[in-house]
């Protein structure tokens, strides 16, 4: 319990874009299999999350933005523009992930969900 970890989110805006792309790339395949997700029957479902997730990219953003304004804190609301473009990153890993999802459905989204990605954003 007392044991202390430590986690090392490289900084940049490269970085931020490639660490949601990734997030959303093995989203699908392992949410599907935990069943310990919230809203986990929809990760069964790759389709239809691959068709909401354009207008979830704009909810969440707002959704971030409420709660960082509800907490009394401005400065974030600055950042919507790059909060957006990591919610679009989100938007394209998961659709690429979906997208293998279907093609390799059972093997693919029925295995670990530790999964390789290679990241649009890896130069």
């Amino acid at each position: 319990p007392r044991a202390r970890a430590y986690h090392r989110n490289r900084p940049g805006f490269r970085n931020l874009l490639r660490r949601n792309y990734r997030w959303a790339y093995t989203a699908i395949a392992s949410k599907s299999q935990t069943g310990t997700a919230r809203l986990a029957w929809l990760y069964r479902h790759p389709r239809l999350l691959m068709v909401t997730v354009a207008p979830m990219a704009i909810a969440h953003t707002a959704f971030i933005a409420y709660c960082w304004v509800r907490a009394g804190r401005m400065e974030p609301v600055l950042l919507l523009p790059l909060i957006f473009l990591s919610r679009i990153a989100y938007l394209a890993g998961k659709t690429v992930g979906g997208v293998r999802c279907l093609r390799h459905l059972p093997t693919e989204c029925q295995t670990s969900g530790r999964h390789e990605t290679v990241s649009p954003f890896d130069a």
